[in-house]
């Protein structure tokens, strides 16, 4: 008997925890088996973008090569499109030259991948291109006229009237395909909402309809070819012998789409001629196979890069030595209907393989064949040769027109070598010991990259992710089982007719493979091509956003991927433990494969953002059970089994461990369902779902202290932090800190550093610091004491989060350098792969720069984080790119660039909704609070006010009558909003609710919340003119912040004496007004240094305003000069509403003086400013500026005409 290599699967099977060890050791065996697998080096020769001299040849000629360069560089299209007519003229003039077919077909590829975009032209700009497309169809006529005759031929049907001819039968035939699919989908394939079982009727009835639509759907799209290359033959004439063309791939196996690939092979009958007649035939054979080619292109569905054009994509090495590849790709050019690619790996076409690196296959290999040459593609020693795939890809075929009994000698010797004796193990057969091989390499390939439940959290490709593994693993039972069948359906009804499956394992695998094509045919109608990108995570929308999405949205079609992953998983893991361990050819079948496990739904169902679908699963009365798999676990390992434990023992025994398992089971589902709950915001059931977590297991595990029991004091700390319930969440902290440490001692543990890491940030949230620093230095401490100088990313969480604090202590720098450490430890350990990691860093550095007054940083960093996070996840929506997006939106409203601040913001809260769809979530909220933010500084208040109210409403929505910073913080946005707008009795209205609800969260411990809800309060009272008022509440906010704070320099405490400077000069008490300015000042020079910052020009600005009140016209000037330089050094030429307010204020000074020219001409800077900033939209700062100019135009008119009344006196 051979040897079999070990593999591994990463599934979940419902196993005994003995067999679930076997399971695990496996996965490790994958990953040495796969690690084993180096990727070969890639040589660092430099090549060029030229073709030296020398090295041309017909087909490879310079002007070829410098056009194939200029079309990959384009992104032009119309110019794109006028390049590749001018490579196709190449090709077309060279085609008349040597009639050679391929220059026939790259012509007719370029002029038909030009015509399309021209098309796209058209149809997006409406522009009329009819002489473009005209004279396009007429090289297109003359290119088909050119190949005829070279073969003295001559069609009399134009080319336009047959391709309207294949194109009304192709449409037919996808618009059949829509419809039927849709149908399964909507009314067979019911599925329950909750269990995702089936009844025996939707089962019976999805698997009917299923063959039914596939038989058809091969039919009509074999009727379709044998149209095509029939009409090649009535123009070529019949070949003058026995011959078959044959369909393979998915066409054969009755899983084609009405978009795929044509893959075929022309059988022939050699009797009776010489070696002469038969090249003279098999050269026939080639012109009729590039003339069907050239047909098949003219559709339209071909992309050129799935040709051989080697100027454009060199797959079969024609280009001189140390050329460079343009490696060009067809963005534009739908694929549907056209030839397999003239990759070397694929060519199954009967041109075949052009070329080849493998060391031990031959060049070229051609599909025109005798029976006898290609039925000994069967025999192991042209398998091992060349590779199991061709023999495989030839054991299964289709007839799509000629000699029918010519297809059927072949069927018959196909099967006759499979079931002979192998050369390799004597004890196997052909078809079984290749079988054998082929599901090593099948499980191989699929267990590199597994369908997980967090492979659903990103979009997918249908056919690599969904379809492949599911098909293709039952067409290997056909080899283990020497079936003749040719579909996957078929193939399990032979296979349960033989009795090696039962009925219900039968329909179970029947259902899988259903579930895995049909999904194929929803995406690829969908796009309307062969686009296999899917997600599950976007919802369908016609939203502009997501036009330019490469996927296709199939969220609706996941509860029938939750009943096919049910299946995959147990079949998968089946067939990987009996490979290794059994004879998979022999072994004994499961009576069914399915395990609808409520766990696993509901963890794919967290990755697709379907909360309350993971709450439904959860809690459906089916999660409470654990099923009994006893049956399935012996069939399947049945080396467990211990027959020298006395039976009663080993009864009780199960029962202890079966109930021990079910209550762990249930406790882990009662943390999931909080888990769900919480990511919902209602926290509330969060909590009682935790606590039920935390009760039982403290049933299983007494008084014992247990890491489960610690880490549902933490999850539940994690979900009273998340409530702002901060004092609640620490105390629950500090219980699951305790019990790590009695459980670990004084040994450093991971879980000790994560519990005090979520102190460290409970204590944050709380606004205490320095507690915070504490905890998280401790937390760093301990895992640099685990892990050494290695780095590792628990450590780089503990810098970012230290940085992540001194930020909001107002130590920019220490917060930058603790985000740079962090970001070169992740990029130490991730190296140049983008991971999520990085890009939150880089953000976090983003907002760090940004309260620097650093904004141009500030967005530099944002972008990256962008990029990378876009990168990761492609068009994906995904939380992590909405929340870059909203950076950026915050960004460039600090730097004044309020349109761009409300774009980012909307494209941040579309991405957002599509994930959490009409459901409520505190990422919507905050999204249309930054949006109310931006409208606020850009002065449109009625639609700031909109949003704030629409995100006030659903933070109540999430959070009830439950006091929460979220609604405290959408209460405070409306009073600013109000306040701007000059209402200022309103503004005072929802500052005082947002204090109390602050103050209801924090209770008498000074926050920074109620700090500046206080502040807030006196800015309010100082612009309805009550400064008593107003210097309490300033008083006020000034002791809190000084609190928190200490002695430290804050840009709270700053931005308290600065609110009282203004007020006490208001009030008329200038002395009192410049103190505080004063010590305002010094604070932001230590916090910034020699940094220009914002909050220091507007400082400066107001001083000078007192010195001008108090008659200092020099200082003041100075003062107001200073500012705006300031300004313009951190807004660069960008318009800004406070360099304008300092333009404005120099006006008013020179207005003071007299000097009217200078003062209107700082005016009118001021007003083309806010014009730029504003629009047309009436901002107050534009209306007073406007109302200065009139004044000082009439100020200086009279002046004028006092002087010349004067003169003329």
């Amino acid at each position: 008997m051979i040897e079999r290599e070990n593999l591994a699967f990463k599934t979940g099977f419902l196993v005994s925890a003995e067999a679930s060890f076997w399971i695990s050791q496996l996965k490790k065996l994958l990953e040495m088996c796969v690690n084993k697998n180096e990727r070969k080096k890639r040589t660092n020769e430099k090549k060029v973008d030229y073709i030296p001299e020398g090295t041309e040849s017909k087909e490879i000629t310079k002007v070829m090569y410098d056009l194939g360069k200029e079309i990959t560089k384009q992104t032009e299209v119309e110019k794109q499109a006028t390049l590749m007519c001018d490579l196709g003229k190449e090709y077309a003039d060279l085609a008349k030259e040597t009639g050679e077919g391929w220059h026939f077909i790259y012509a007719t590829a370029l002029y038909n991948a030009a015509l399309q975009r021209f098309k796209k032209i058209n149809a997006e700009n409406e522009v009329i291109l009819a002489d473009r497309l005209d004279n396009i169809q007429k090289q297109l006529q003359q290119l088909e006229t050119g190949l005829l005759k070279t073969a003295s031929k001559v069609n009399k049907e134009p080319l336009s009237k047959s391709m309207e001819r294949y194109k009304g039968v192709l449409e037919g035939i996808r618009t059949h395909s829509k419809e039927a699919i849709y149908d399964i989908h909507t009314k067979d394939m019911l599925i329950d909402p909750v269990t995702f079982e089936m009844n025996e009727e939707c089962q019976r009835r999805t698997i009917e309809s299923s063959k039914c639509y596939y038989d058809t759907l091969t039919r009509k799209i074999i009727e379709l070819h044998k149209l095509m290359i029939d009409d090649c033959i009535s123009v070529l004439g019949r070949r003058n012998c026995r011959f078959a063309i044959i369909g393979l791939g998915s066409l054969a196996r009755k899983e084609v789409t009405a978009w795929s690939d044509l893959e075929s092979a022309i059988l022939y009958d050699p009797t009776g001629k010489s070696n002469e007649e038969i090249e003279k035939l098999k050269l026939d054979f080639r012109i009729l196979v590039h003339y069907l080619h050239l047909k098949v292109i003219n559709l339209g569905e071909t992309k050129i890069n799935a040709l051989d054009i080697p100027v454009l994509c060199d797959f079969n090495c024609k280009l001189p030595n140390g050329v460079k590849d343009n490696d060009f790709h067809d963005e534009i050019t739908p694929q549907g209907l056209c030839f397999d690619g003239a990759l070397p790996k694929a060519s199954k076409i009967p041109f075949g393989r052009r070329s080849t690196k493998h060391p031990t296959k031959q060049d070229t290999l051609e599909l025109i064949m005798t029976l006898d040459e290609m039925s000994e593609c069967q025999f192991e020693e042209v398998s091992i040769k060349e590779g199991y795939h061709l023999s495989d890809v030839l054991l299964t075929s289709t007839l799509i027109t000629g000699d029918e009994s010519l297809w059927n000698e072949y069927n018959e010797k196909v099967h006759e070598i499979l079931s002979s004796c192998s050369t390799i193990d004597i004890e196997l057969s052909v078809g079984k010991q290749r079988g054998i091989e082929t599901i090593k390499e099948d499980l191989k390939a699929y267990l590199t990259k597994p369908l997980t439940p967090k492979s659903f959290n990103k979009k997918m490709r249908t056919k690599h992710n969904i379809y492949r593994f599911a098909t293709i693993s039952i067409n290997i039972l056909k080899l283990l089982h020497h079936c003749r069948s040719f579909s996957p359906l078929d193939i399990l009804d032979e296979l349960h007719l033989k009795q090696v499956l039962s009925e219900s394992a039968k329909i179970d695998l029947q259902l899988m493979v259903c579930m895995a094509i049909n999904m194929r045919h929803l995406v690829y109608g969908r796009c309307g091509q062969q686009r296999e990108m899917a997600s599950f995570v976007t919802r369908p929308s016609r939203d502009e956003l997501f036009a330019a999405y490469d996927h296709v949205s199939v969220r609706d079609y996941s509860p029938a991927i939750f009943r096919f992953y049910a299946t995959l998983i147990p079949w998968t893991d089946f067939l990987l433990y009996n490979y290794c361990f059994n004879d998979i050819s022999t072994c004994k079948h499961l009576s069914h494969y399915i395990d609808l496990n409520p766990q696993t739904t509901a963890d794919i169902q967290k990755e697709m953002y379907m909360p309350q679908g993971v709450i439904n699963s959860l809690e459906s009365p089916k999660s409470n059970l654990i099923p009994n798999n006893m049956e399935s676990q012996k069939q399947c390992f049945p080396h467990l089994s211990r027959d020298n434990i006395n039976e009663s023992t080993n009864e009780r025994l199960q029962h202890e461990k079966e109930t021990s398992a079910k209550n762990s089971d249930t406790s882990a589902r009662l943390d999931s369902l909080g888990d769900a709950y919480a990511s919902k915001g209602e926290f509330d059931k969060a909590i009682q779902y935790h606590n039920e977590s935390l009760a039982m297991q403290r049933t299983i595990h007494g008084n014992h202290p247990h890491p489960n029991i610690a880490s549902t004091l933490g999850n539940l700390g994690n979900t009273y932090h998340r409530k702002g319930e901060f004092d609640k969440a620490i105390h629950y902290h500090k219980e699951s800190l305790a019990m790590k440490i009695t459980i670990h001692g004084n040994h450093p543990h991971p879980n000790i550093a994560s519990s005090l890491g979520n102190l460290g940030s409970a204590y944050f949230r709380k606004g205490e610091f320095n507690k915070a620093i504490q905890y998280h230095n401790e937390s760093l401490a301990m895992e640099r004491t685990i892990h050494g100088n290695h780095p590792h990313p628990n450590i780089a969480s503990s810098l970012g989060s230290l940085g992540n604090t001194y930020h909001s202590k107002g130590e920019f720098d220490k917060a930058i350098q603790y985000h740079n450490e962090s970001l070169a430890m992740e990029r130490t350990i991730h190296g140049d792969h983008p991971h999520p990691d990085i890009a939150s860093t880089l953000g976090n550095l983003g907002i760090a720069y940004n309260s620097k007054g650093e904004f141009n940083k500030a967005i530099q960093y944002h972008k990256e984080s962008l990029a990378m996070e876009r990168t990761i996840h492609g068009n994906h929506p995904h939380p992590g790119i909405a929340s870059s997006l909203g950076n950026l939106g915050n960004t460039y409203d600090s730097k004044g660039e309020f349109d761009k601040a409300i774009q980012y913001h909307n494209e941040s809260l579309a991405m957002i909704r599509t994930i959490h769809g009409n459901h409520p979530h505190p990422d919507i909220a905050s999204t249309l609070g930054n949006l109310g933010n931006a409208y606020d500084s850009k002065g449109e208040f009625d639609k700031a006010i909109q949003y704030h109210k629409e995100s006030l409403a659903m933070e109540r929505t999430i959070h009830g009558d439950h006091p929460h910073p979220g609604i405290a913080s959408s209460l405070g946005n409306l009073g600013n909003a109000y306040f701007s707008k000059g209402e200022f009795n309103k503004a005072i209205q929802y500052y005082n609710e947002s204090l109390a609800m602050e103050r209801t969260i924090h209770g008498n411990h000074p926050h920074p919340n109620i700090a500046s809800a206080l502040g807030n309060l006196g800015i309010a009272y100082d612009r309805k003119g009550e400064f008593d008022k107003a210097i309490q509440y300033h008083n006020e906010s000034l002791a809190m912040i000084i609190t928190i704070h200490g002695n430290h320099p804050h840009p709270d405490i700053a931005s308290n004496l600065m609110n009282l400077g203004r007020t006490y000069c208001k009030k008329g008490d200038h002395t009192q007004g410049l103190q505080y300015y004063t010590r305002s000042l010094i604070i932001l020079k230590q916090i910034h240094c020699d940094q220009p910052h914002p909050d220091i020009a507007s400082l400066l600005s107001n001083i000078g305003v007192v010195c001008s009140d108090t008659g200092d016209n020099e200082k003041a000037l100075q003062y107001y000069t200073d500012s705006l330089t300031m300004k313009r050094q951190i807004f660069g030429n960008q318009p800004h509403p406070s360099i304008a307010a300092s333009l404005h204020n120099i006006g008013t000074f020179y207005v003071d003086k007299h000097k009217y020219a200078d003062a209107l001409k700082n005016f009118y800077e001021a007003r083309d400013m806010y014009r730029k900033i504003h629009g047309n939209n009436p901002h107050p700062d534009f209306k007073v500026t406007l109302s200065a100019i009139n004044a000082t135009e009439q100020l200086l008119t009279r002046c004028i005409s006092i002087m010349f009344s004067s003169m003329h006196t």
